[in-house]
């Protein structure tokens, strides 16, 4: 069976996926979805010219601002409030952060530049300049202009934007419905009473976690036994319901791994792995049109094969604009060991020392110990043709990053 790389295996899962529809959601709803249409701004941002800070509003080209003022308060403008009297040549108004400023000032100068007394302001010559401490309608964004691009992921402060355009609803992707098969006689759920020559199962929860971290739903099927007929009927119950479905466990080639075979004379499964590791013996294919991933049963293996390839795939299907885990430059510490032809995934620590980042492995790289991920930050992600020696560069991808 032929093994191929990382991007080549990208390119083909990307495409074997489809779109998945747009559907209309409240703001509120909305954080971690992807937006399935450019948001135009409806407005101005900001909505007025108002005041950057508490102070008093004049007109600096009219007192002139190479002498001594002393101007007469004639009123104030409160945020929600504005002032709508008039105002005479060496007169002024008290103003409050947000407040609109009227037409005739173009300055605001702040309460402890000046000295007040008895209804009047006296300031200095010099502190007042056209334009200071006044944010303009429309410096932020221009009505009609694309406040929040499609493709994006909304944030909490993407949230807070949309909320302040007066939008009450936006247009999201779908939610994925991604179901989550994992195989194994040996697994035993966490509490349950754990018999020698059993373990207990950590890919349901890892992977459950993932795929909502993603922005998938998760259709948890529970431990399936190692029997073809108990997951043929998990796939039949599945099929009708999924986005995507991902078996974990049986991607190997020994006489107890049938998940590939059941897959191969259901559906269609693609006819290579990925030289890499860990995960070399993760699979693709396709179900009733549905895409399906078996990810290896070891669980360092099927953690960093989501994050790599079926991450990317929930992420393509919601339209999403970046899709593959993004990477950074750091100096390695030291040597890391690679065979050629082989891309590696380590888990390491990235940390930051006089400017520099800097990364080295973890000792432990065992794709069984779940260690390495816990105490890691970081995937150290060496190409397939790369060698590195310690000084070299080497790209990484913060967990941190990739499980927000």
């Amino acid at each position: 069976m032929p093994s191929i790389t990382v991007r080549e295996a990208r390119d083909i899962i990307l495409s074997k996926l489809k779109p998945l529809p747009a559907e209309t959601v409240p703001v509120a709803h909305a954080l971690g979805r992807i937006l399935s249409a450019d948001i135009a701004s409806p407005i101005d941002i900001p909505a007025y010219t108002n005041s950057a800070m508490d102070g008093f509003a004049l007109s600096a080209a009219q007192t002139g601002c190479e002498r001594p003022l002393s101007l007469a308060i004639a009123g104030e403008a409160l945020a929600g409030h504005p002032f709508s009297g008039t105002v005479g040549a060496a007169e002024t108004i008290r103003i409050t952060t947000g407040a609109a400023v009227p037409d005739w000032a173009d300055a605001v100068v702040p309460f402890e530049k000046v000295t007040e007394a008895d209804g009047r302001i006296s300031l200095p010559a010099g502190c007042v300049k056209p334009g200071a401490n006044i944010r303009t309608q429309g410096e932020l964004l221009k009505k009609g202009a694309v406040a929040l691009a499609r493709g994006r992921r909304l944030t909490r402060a993407d949230i807070a934007l949309a909320a302040s355009l007066g939008l009450a609803s936006v247009s999201v992707a779908q939610t994925p419905v991604v179901s989550l098969l994992v195989t194994g006689d040996e697994l035993v759920a966490p509490g349950e009473t754990c018999p020698e020559g059993k373990i207990f199962d950590a890919n349901t929860l890892s992977l459950q976690t993932l795929i909502e971290s993603a922005g998938g739903l998760c259709q948890n099927f529970g431990i399936i036994p190692d029997d073809p007929k108990a997951m043929s009927e998990a796939l039949d119950a599945a099929i009708g319901t999924s986005s995507l479905i991902i078996l974990s466990g049986g991607a190997a080639d020994s006489k107890a791994d049938f998940s590939h075979q059941l897959l191969a004379s259901r559906g269609t499964i693609e006819p290579w792995t990925v030289n890499m590791r860990p995960g070399r013996p993760m699979r693709f294919g396709m179900l009733n049109g549905v895409p399906v991933f078996i990810l290896p049963g070891n669980p360092v293996a099927a953690f960093v094969t989501f994050l790599e390839f079926a991450r990317g795939a929930l992420l393509a299907m919601q339209g999403a604009s970046e899709i593959w885990p993004s990477e950074i430059e750091a100096v390695s510490e030291c040597d890391i060991k690679t065979k050629p032809g082989r891309a590696e995934f380590a888990r390491g620590m990235v940390r930051f020392e006089a400017g520099r980042i800097l990364a080295r492995p973890l000792t432990n790289q065992s794709s069984a110990a779940l260690t390495g991920i816990a105490q890691g930050n970081a995937l150290l992600a060496i190409g397939h043709d790369e060698s590195i020696r310690a000084g070299d560069c080497v790209r990484v991808q913060l967990l941190a990053s990739l499980l927000g």
